[in-house]
């Protein structure tokens, strides 16, 4: 069924995994249990790269988890240290007071692997390193807090604890935790998908500023630049022409790299190329085509392959008031007008390339999340099949599909494909979770007076496009 994917993720990093050895979590608060679970467990090493880590009682748990993991880790009984490597980016992780930031909430983390490293007993034990990347730009430099993370943002979500990774889009607050949908794949004994991402990591942390037990952050040796793109390129090459060939596992998880100003393009090449493959792979009896994304900005031409695809095609966006930016103060008030703005030119778009019978015979092409209470941050794409109960083919990450993933941020997604008929049907089930929840929306609903955005934001769209 998938032969067409060969050349679709050709030359990617690609792991067999069990479809026993997944797990697919639906909601928020077990991601969270999962992520302490994960560090309480951990062995050899623990790798989180996010967005920012916030400043609750969720994320002070999550600190003192792997405080307490270093602890275990001291014992004498202990044969190697524990690895424990953070990236977050430095933007949203400075934003705040120097007492209220991502920085002050894991200064304890470093301080307890300082301890250990001047202890008598233990001071081979601690292998900790806290990294913050920061964006390359001088136009970053130059705008004030919170405007200059629209220039580029380190993106990954990675969560990994010794040979088991959660594949998520979420980040580490409070929000995620508890009453933000976003997506989360755990997948357990997959230790070569592990060791990329931990590489993975440590490339893009060479670039980084480092975090020091007094709370402040140190220069990298050598800025971020061309030569991170060629050490990350060198490094998919290495884990791309070094495939697992295990004939006892059932899926394929593939990894893709994206860091557009540095020249890794990965995501942007497989999933056009995916797209691309959609008439053979409805052949192949992949007849549905599910897209979601929290902040829905698709590229031109990604929305043409898109609707011009010949499956039945549903959308998920975020309502207005499922969207995170909805009753933000400053210029962030008007993001979700903005991104109305964008649904109303998709079904634009949609009016011109689909066709009508493709139309008549499925339901509303574009839903909002609307539920009460929640936001929405879930992104991803299903392949399934005629009757909706099987997903053959999933991608789930942090990318949103649009200009931002394509030219500004640092994100990784993942394919994963499954010949297993129950992983199938969990999916189908995980994507029904998500869009049972989605209201149609049509360009009536868009035109309403409330949904209208103003005119000046309307005549910015096309420069603000690539920035949200």
């Amino acid at each position: 069924c998938f032969q067409s994917l060969a050349s679709v993720f050709n030359l990617l990093p690609a792991f067999r995994v069990k479809a026993a050895n997944i797990s697919i979590l639906h909601e928020p608060l077990q991601f969270y249990n999962a992520l302490i679970r994960g560090i309480a467990g951990a062995r050899r090493r623990i790798v989180l790269a996010s967005l920012y880590l916030g400043c609750g009682a969720h994320e002070r748990r999550l600190v003192q988890s792997m405080v307490s993991a270093l602890d275990a880790a001291g014992s004498p009984t202990r044969q190697r240290p524990l690895r424990v490597r953070v990236l977050l980016d430095a933007a949203r992780g400075t934003r705040g007071s120097p007492l209220n930031s991502s920085t002050a909430m894991l200064r304890p983390l470093c301080a307890a692997a300082e301890r250990r490293c001047h202890g008598n007993v233990w001071s081979n034990r601690a292998d900790v390193r806290v990294s913050f990347y920061r964006c390359p730009s001088l136009l970053a430099a130059l705008l004030p807090e919170r405007i200059n993370e629209v220039v580029g943002l380190q993106h990954m979500k990675i969560y990994l604890f010794d040979d088991s990774v959660i594949l998520s889009g979420a980040n580490l607050s409070r929000d995620y935790f508890t009453d933000r949908q976003d997506r989360y794949l755990l997948i357990r004994d997959a230790p070569r998908l592990c060791d990329f991402l931990e590489k993975l990591v440590d490339c893009v942390s060479d670039a980084s500023e480092q975090l020091g037990s007094d709370g402040c952050l140190s220069q990298p040796a050598r800025p971020p630049g061309q030569w991170l793109g060629d050490r990350v390129n060198r490094l998919i090459a290495e884990f791309a022409t070094s495939q697992d060939c295990s004939g006892e596992s059932d899926s394929t998880v593939y990894a893709m790299v994206q860091m557009g100003p540095m020249g890794v393009c990965d995501d942007a090449y497989a999933t056009q190329r995916l797209l691309h493959q959609l008439p053979q792979l409805r052949q192949a009896g992949q007849h549905q085509l599910h897209l979601a994304s929290g902040y829905f900005n698709l590229t031109d031409d990604f929305t043409e392959a898109l609707l011009t695809a010949p499956q039945q095609l549903r959308v998920l966006c975020a309502s207005p008031a499922a969207n995170s930016f909805y009753k933000s103060t400053g210029p962030s008030y008007f993001i979700p007008a903005a991104y109305s703005q964008l649904e109303r030119q998709f079904l634009a778009a949609a009016a011109k390339l689909r066709r009508p019978a493709a139309e008549a015979a499925q339901p509303s092409l574009l839903a909002e999340y609307a539920r009460p209470g929640w936001t929405f941050h879930a992104k991803g794409l299903w392949l399934g099949d005629r009757a909706g109960q099987r997903v053959g083919l999933t991608l789930v990450g942090s990318s949103n599909f649009g200009y931002r993933t394509r030219l500004r941020d640092l994100e990784v997604q993942f394919g994963l494909a499954t010949d297993c008929d129950r992983l199938a049907a969990r999916l189908a089930e995980e994507r029904d979770g998500l869009f049972q929840h989605g209201q149609p929306v049509s360009m009536a609903t868009l035109n309403a007076a409330d949904r209208r955005a103003p005119a000046w934001l309307r005549l910015a769209m096309p420069a603000f496009k690539t920035y949200c």
